[in-house]
């Protein structure tokens, strides 16, 4: 361990208790990237968003979700959380730096998680990808121009500008100020800088979205679970579905609850087998397959890496999807339309040809 000569040559009495101080430091800085990850993870779950995996490792962390940001918001709320959690954590160690006697063990500690957390902190605000400072630039040039894409192409390319300026950077300043940099700058330049200039490339590589047909939507109404099944239209379509186009008179009937929360959909093959004598009587609950919530999408207007987005956070599969209009104070949510999923599948499919 780094810390623990160190630890030995500033405190000679702790013996072999130097490699459990620089153990304790380890754990601390372990820490503190947990909670930089932690509060990308807690930001994008509130914004709506599935976390697949948090990683901690020796050369930082990674926080993994099952969908990129839905808009240049979200995308900046979740890549300045982290950063933010390095800086709060700074400023914290920092005023309790001032109360243990001056070069104890706890305020050597204390001192390198202030340096450290701050250093963290401001390194990812550095404005390129990986770094959570790329996030930044990509959100406001997203939020300028309106085009995800776009976004992703001029911030790859600043990142690959930025990569070069790093690795190039101690180098020069070598050159003019005549002074021997520490070899570790220079490798973490180098590296970071190679980070930077691969994840740009790999960026700019990524294909256009393409647009998703719009025959692929199909008309829907909703129901209230007590009607009867003798209320149905007469052309009723299936989000299980999935030989030839649809017709273009059917509709989905979807289940929604008094407060207009969608609860589900009415299968027309079920409902089919209900005798006529019975269908004044029989509730479409009886005839319907339920959704999970995530199933249920507001607005739904997007291209293909919106929905490949929307299919990576369903916790399982389900026949369908059903959309519906934003809601709003007083005004009740309305469904407007539903997409078969081997229907939507397909056209993605298709699409990456």
């Amino acid at each position: 361990m780094l810390f623990a000569p160190i630890a030995r040559r500033n405190w000679p009495d702790l013996g072999a208790w130097s490699y459990a101080v620089a153990g304790l430091l380890v754990a601390i800085l372990g820490l503190s990237t947990l909670v930089h990850e932690m509060a990308h993870a807690v930001v994008a779950h509130r914004s709506g968003l599935r976390i697949t995996a948090i990683n901690v490792t020796f050369w930082g962390g990674a926080t993994h979700l099952a969908s990129s940001s839905p808009t240049p918001r979200t995308r900046a709320l979740i890549s300045g959380a982290g950063p933010v959690s390095n800086l709060v954590l700074a400023a914290i160690s920092y005023l309790l730096w001032q109360i243990p006697e001056e070069w104890s063990i706890l305020w050597a500690l204390l001192a390198v998680l202030t340096f450290v957390n701050l250093f963290v902190g401001l390194l990812n605000l550095f404005p390129a990808l990986p770094l959570d400072g790329g996030g930044l630039v990509e959100a406001l040039i997203w939020a300028i121009t309106k085009d995800q894409y776009t976004a992703n192409r001029l911030t790859g390319r600043i990142s690959q500008i930025m990569g070069v300026a790093l690795a190039v950077a101690p180098f020069l300043w070598m050159a003019v100020a005549g002074e021997m940099l520490d070899y570790l700058i220079l490798i973490w330049c180098v590296i970071l800088g190679a980070t930077m200039w691969s994840t740009g490339a790999a960026v700019r590589q990524r294909p256009r979205p393409s647009a998703v047909p719009q025959e692929i939507f199909m008309p829907a109404i909703g129901l209230s679970a007590d009607q009867p099944v003798a209320s149905l239209p007469p052309h009723l379509g299936s989000l299980r579905t999935t030989a030839g186009p649809a017709r273009p008179d059917a509709v989905i009937g979807v289940l929604q609850a008094t407060d207009g929360t969608v609860t589900g959909w009415v299968d027309p093959q079920v409902a089919s087998q209900v005798p006529s004598n019975l269908a004044v009587s029989t509730p479409l609950s009886a005839v319907s397959q339920s959704l999970p919530a995530q199933a249920i999408i507001t607005g739904g207007q997007g291209n293909s890496e919106y929905w490949l987005s929307i299919i990576r956070q369903l916790p399982y599969e389900v026949p369908g999807l059903v959309i519906v209009d934003h809601a709003g104070p007083g005004v009740p949510v309305r469904v407007r339309a539903a997409v078969s999923m081997e229907r939507l599948v397909a056209a993605l499919v298709a699409s990456q040809r």
